[in-house]
């Protein structure tokens, strides 16, 4: 099992390592740490990059927790959708999201390879937009609670100024 991956080049540590690892949730790795390692592999070979990059190994290890990777075919459009899709299913924050194993990872990849149909989907708008809100949760709560008492006067403006319209009388 995958106890820790770092790998030294230029002085620039390049982690391959799970977001639970990052953490240092050590209880928390299992085999499906090690997909994620796989897929972060799988990723620089699709890419030619690893999926974060940062200046120092802190903001790199924070990428890790907080940000999605860019998806390869926004790097590479030559990549295959499925492939993609295989990747970034391995490097799912949440391990539940992830393959259950290599030997699933393994036999998505084998179905790639021969044309078949792979498990791995696109990731939902849904899914996306929660991820979306959960990254930037602060900011996205900040916004509303400066917004919301603006929003609410501009109501309560605009139906101070609006004048009830005349009935028409009966009487011709």
């Amino acid at each position: 099992m995958l106890k820790a991956v770092i790998l030294l080049t230029k002085d620039v540590i390049k982690p391959l390592m799970p977001p639970e690892q990052a953490e240092g949730r050590i209880t928390a790795i299992d085999a499906r740490s090690d997909v994620y390692s796989l897929g972060a592999t799988l990723y620089e070979m699709l890419t030619g990059q690893t999926p974060f990059k940062g200046s120092t190994s802190f903001n790199m290890l924070y990428q890790i927790m907080t940000h999605e990777p860019i998806p390869p075919r926004a790097i590479k459009n030559k990549v295959p959708k499925e492939l993609e899709c295989i990747c970034l299913k391995a490097l799912e924050k949440k391990k539940e999201h992830r393959y259950q194993s290599a030997a699933e990872l393994s036999d998505d990849l084998k179905l790639f390879l021969q044309g078949e149909p792979v498990h791995a989907r696109p990731v939902t708008l849904w899914r996306r937009s929660l991820k979306f809100f959960r990254r930037h949760r602060a900011v996205l709560i900040t916004a509303f609670i400066f917004l919301s008492p603006q929003l609410s006067l501009v109501y309560f403006i605009s139906e101070l100024l609006m004048e009830p319209c005349p009935k028409k009388s009966q009487h011709q």
